[in-house]
C-alpha cells in the first residue's frame, strides 16, 4: 500500500559541516590584502638592507680610524720612549 504524498513527514536534509565546500575564488580585497602585505615585507627587508649597509660602512670608518689612531699612540709613545733614554 503507497501512502499520498500529504501523508508523508517531512524530512531534513542537513549537510554535515565536513561535506560543505566553500567557493574556492579570492574575493579582490583578500588579492588587494596579499599584494599590500608582499609589497610591506619587501620594504621592511630593503630597509634592513639598508641599514646593514649603513652599519658596516659605519664600521669599516670606525675600524679605519681607530687602527690610525693607534698606530699614531704607537709612534708616539716609541718617539718618547726614546728622547726619555
Amino acid at each position: 500500500m503507497m501512502m499520498t504524498a500529504s501523508t508523508i513527514a517531512p524530512t531534513a536534509m542537513a549537510m554535515p559541516p565536513s561535506d560543505m565546500m566553500f567557493e574556492l575564488s579570492p574575493c579582490p580585497n583578500m588579492i588587494i590584502i596579499e599584494a599590500s602585505t608582499a609589497m610591506g615585507r619587501m620594504t621592511i627587508a630593503t630597509n634592513a638592507l639598508r641599514r646593514c649597509i649603513r652599519n658596516s660602512r659605519h664600521t669599516s670608518a670606525t675600524t679605519t680610524l681607530s687602527s690610525i689612531s693607534f698606530s699614531l699612540s704607537v709612534s708616539t709613545a716609541r718617539s718618547m720612549s726614546a728622547v726619555r733614554s
